[in-house]
């Protein structure tokens, strides 16, 4: 959202005392090449975007929000201060987190700009999740991790699947098959022989 210098509107002063917070921050020190968003309030962030841009899918994990997918959810929040058809919209998708909306985005979109990047990745779990999955085997397809994460694949499943992947890869191959799909396909496959 382009803004001149001395604009002094409530939304330009909220992006300053943003911007004045996150620059005297640590989050700026070590910063990583891609930063994982992960809480609530970020999914919902990303549930918006899904909505306003009439995503496809209704699974969020892994989903990279740009920053101008952040600015297309700024301007929706501003714009349903004084249109009650967006407010509702994105009062439906927002629910309880629908009073925090702008600010958290606006705090996304400047942590980007400060870090010099130009998108975030949406998780899908919580900090509680995230912790538990840091011993577990993320290699970064959101619908793979899904699966481990999801039906909690002992290393004897989790095996299983990856030999019948292997093993089915050149039939998979020939006849042009998602690899991703499939292989969450095979993961699955031994999941009920716990």
């Amino acid at each position: 959202l382009a803004h001149s210098a001395d604009d002094m509107s409530p939304f330009s002063i909220r992006r300053k005392q943003i911007r004045k917070v996150l620059q005297g921050s640590d989050l700026l020190v070590d910063i990583p090449h891609t930063i994982f968003a992960v809480g609530g309030s970020w999914r919902n962030v990303g549930a918006v975007h899904m909505m306003l841009s009439n995503y496809p899918l209704g699974v969020i994990h892994a989903k990279a929000l740009t920053r101008l997918d952040l600015d297309r959810v700024i301007e929706a929040a501003e714009g349903a201060r004084h249109h009650k058809s967006i407010r509702h919209r994105l009062q439906r998708v927002a629910k309880r987190r629908y009073n925090s909306l702008l600010h958290v985005s606006l705090v996304l979109d400047t942590l980007l700009e400060l870090a010099g990047l130009n998108e975030a990745v949406i998780s899908a779990y919580g900090l509680r999740e995230g912790v538990l999955a840091e011993g577990a085997m993320i290699r970064g397809d959101g619908l793979i991790d899904s699966v481990n994460l999801f039906l909690r694949l002992p290393d004897e499943n989790r095996a299983f699947g990856q030999a019948l992947f292997a093993f089915l890869l050149p039939v998979i191959e020939q006849l042009n098959l998602s690899k991703t799909l499939m292989q969450a396909i095979c993961l699955m496959a031994d999941a009920g022989g716990r």
